[in-house]
């Protein structure tokens, strides 16, 4: 759970590692959070990319770190695990950024990036969370980064002093729940993905439980470890052909609708999923990771 994930954070800092973290964190020289930020609609992202005046370079793609601490079953991270080598070729010969082998930072307190339902027991964003609870209101999208730790941070300003790269691209692939928008007067529904991309998802049975979502967030950080821009690009829902239809109905009856997208069959599909939607059917997670690195490094001034 990620709430467990902040909890270990404060015990592996001590009180007053945290205390000094929270204190630096209140400058501008050394750390910055984005603030908070509801998502109506595609693109998710957030922050600003300067235009940038040095080099920039990424780190391999990781697991999500918050995943070890959801519900997910060691068959549904190791299909995760097993596509990372693809994603991280794909990404070195985009030859956008220069790759940086090995990692040489600390295991833990790395950055968070989390887009997802502000329902979702695990959002750790307090503000969203406690608007949501107080108003009463529908569900809605949100955007929450952590920052890195300082020892994060040291190693982080140690390689742009070696390598002489200015700004670092940190990408995660995981899981989070998007929630779903009627797609028609029929029932049916859809869920925004990412930058130009939406799902059809099947019949909506007056259900609004959000939808399972393998994606990829990503974070554009300078080298004192501030985070200027961050988001999100979805690469699978659930395979989509009528047959979800009656799927929806029986995980609907049995009240297990979310849980039925991410069984391992559905999973299989995160590599050979296409976009049917694009010229040449390109594979749906090199789209998602192509307008990733395109969205985090773009220059946005607001």
């Amino acid at each position: 759970m990620i709430q467990t994930f902040y909890v270990r954070r404060l015990i592996k800092c001590g009180i007053l590692g945290y205390l000094i973290l929270l204190i630096s964190c209140a400058g501008t020289t050394r750390f910055q959070n984005l603030p908070e930020v509801k998502l109506k609609r595609t693109p998710y992202y957030a922050g600003i990319t300067p235009g940038l005046s040095g080099d920039v370079g990424h780190f391999p793609i990781l697991l999500d770190h918050t995943l070890e601490f959801g519900e997910f079953p060691d068959s549904i991270l190791a299909i995760l695990d097993s596509s990372l080598n693809l994603m991280n070729d794909y990404l070195d010969n985009l030859k956008i950024s220069w790759p940086l082998y090995p990692i040489r930072l600390p295991i833990d307190d790395e950055p968070l990036v989390y887009i997802g339902n502000v329902a979702n027991p695990d959002y750790p964003g307090e503000q969203y969370m406690a608007e949501w609870q107080a108003e009463n209101q529908n569900a809605f999208m949100g955007l929450f980064t952590d920052k890195p730790s300082l020892a994060w941070c040291d190693s982080l300003r140690e390689i742009s002093r070696i390598d002489t790269i200015s700004y670092f691209l940190y990408i995660t692939l995981g899981i989070s729940d998007y929630l779903p928008r009627k797609q028609n007067i029929l029932g049916f529904r859809e869920v925004e993905m990412g930058t130009g991309y939406t799902i059809p998802l099947g019949i909506f049975i007056g259900s609004d439980d959000p939808v399972p979502v393998v994606h990829l967030t990503g974070a554009l950080l300078d080298s004192n470890g501030n985070i200027l821009r961050a988001g999100s690009e979805g690469i699978i829902a659930r395979p989509h052909s009528i047959g979800n239809i009656f799927e929806d109905i029986k995980h609907v009856v049995s009240g297990d609708f979310s849980e039925s997208l991410l069984r391992k069959e559905n999973l299989m599909a995160l590599i050979d999923e296409r976009r049917t939607d694009l010229p040449d059917l390109p594979y749906a997670w090199q789209v998602a990771l192509q307008n990733l690195v395109d969205q985090l490094l773009t220059t946005v001034n607001q």
